[in-house]
């Protein structure tokens, strides 16, 4: 799981290396894509906030709506438009077609909602699932047992479901094929050593067609407009570093740079390096903008003015192009965990415009239009 159960076992003995990544110059790289005026006006309403909570001491998990237009938060926007709790450790939200689907690690089950109104759907059974990622007809979930599960988005129901491999984590969609970070995240005594790999299917079958080595514990997984996958691989937490991995259209995966969360945007990516001493409860966080294919910096403000302290998630606004981040609301040890988060918004150069209370460990962000 991204934040609860893999992390959860890990947080008392956590312990980050530190780093720095640098911006540079605009590089050629950058002038060769300028950025086009937006022709509409923005269109996303809603920010969906995923948070967690905190399943070991019984806070429960939920979601709050800012509302982009009056900059105002709705809190426990699930259980206000259902009358009952969301589900124990969700993981992540996304939007497929007009409904959002959240799996729920600790309740076995994906929540479906109408985007529209927020009301339930249907709540569809599943062990232990964790990533999400739809094409097409069906929506794809990670297993944390070691299974991915097809989900038809006729019939909201699991139709099929294969083996991909020991605590699999993020899942990504891309053109006709599924991949899935396979994380092997409980085994860290071992040192991870039956993960290193992205699994990549075939969505119609669920029959797997190579795997990719890439770091180590591979989460997250995200894509740029040119093919490419990006593996965010959070190392053990104490000797091997976080690094995000680039695969390539030929399924070659190289190191990209040093970092534990990215958002990416176009040919732009997006990177947070955040490492804490547990000794002494410092954290430090360093921010990057890299293009995706040459992997050179790009000149910008980002994470320079009022940045958040503890960063747990970050994304970019599909429509205006800001930038969120979600982030812990304290760095006190005691109530690091347990106490409500907020979340950051920038301009696309990086400057800072909002930042907005919402609920406990903030884990996703989704982008919802009028």
């Amino acid at each position: 799981m991204f934040f609860s159960s893999r992390l959860a076992l890990l947080r008392v003995g956590l312990l980050l290396v530190t780093g720095a990544l640098l911006f540079n110059a605009c590089t050629d790289d950058e002038k060769e894509i300028p950025r086009q005026p937006e022709t509409t006006a923005p269109t996303t309403a809603q920010v969906l906030v995923l948070h967690q909570g905190n399943q070991a001491t019984k806070l429960p998990g939920g979601y709050s709506l800012i509302d982009t237009q009056r900059q105002s938060v709705t809190a426990n926007a699930f259980l206000t438009h259902n009358g009952k709790l969301l589900g124990e450790t969700p993981q992540e939200a996304i939007l497929h077609g007009t409904k959002i689907y959240i799996p729920c690690h600790g309740s076995n089950l994906v929540q479906v909602m109408d985007a529209a109104s927020h009301r339930l759907i249907k709540s569809i059974p599943t062990q232990a699932p964790e990533g999400v990622a739809a094409q097409g007809k069906y929506v794809f979930v990670t297993n944390n047992d070691g299974f991915l599960s097809r989900i038809d988005t006729a019939s909201l129901a699991v139709d099929l479901q294969t083996a991909v491999g020991p605590n699999p984590a993020g899942v990504l969609a891309l053109h006709n094929y599924i991949y899935v970070a396979i994380s092997d995240g409980y085994n860290y005594k071992e040192g991870y050593k039956n993960g290193f790999k992205v699994v990549k299917l075939r969505p119609n079958t669920l029959g797997i067609v190579s795997e990719i080595r890439v770091g180590m514990n591979p989460t997250k997984l995200y894509k740029d407009d040119f093919n490419h996958v990006f593996v965010a691989c959070q190392g053990n937490y104490g000797t091997h570093a976080a690094e995000i991995w680039k695969i390539d259209e030929n399924d070659e995966a190289t190191s990209f740079a040093a970092a534990n969360l990215a958002a990416v945007d176009g040919h732009r990516i997006y990177l947070v390096r955040s490492t804490t001493d547990w000794t002494s409860g410092k954290t430090t966080v360093t921010y990057a903008v890299r293009d995706t294919r040459s992997g050179t910096a790009i000149a910008s403000n980002f994470g320079q003015v009022q940045p958040p302290i503890d960063p747990t998630t970050i994304a970019v606004d599909p429509h205006t192009k800001q930038i969120y981040i979600a982030s812990r609301g304290t760095l006190d040890p005691k109530i690091r965990f347990t106490e409500p988060g907020t979340v950051s918004v920038y301009t696309p150069e990086g400057d800072f415009l909002h930042r907005y209370n919402v609920g406990i460990e903030p884990c996703s962000l989704l982008f919802l239009k009028k």
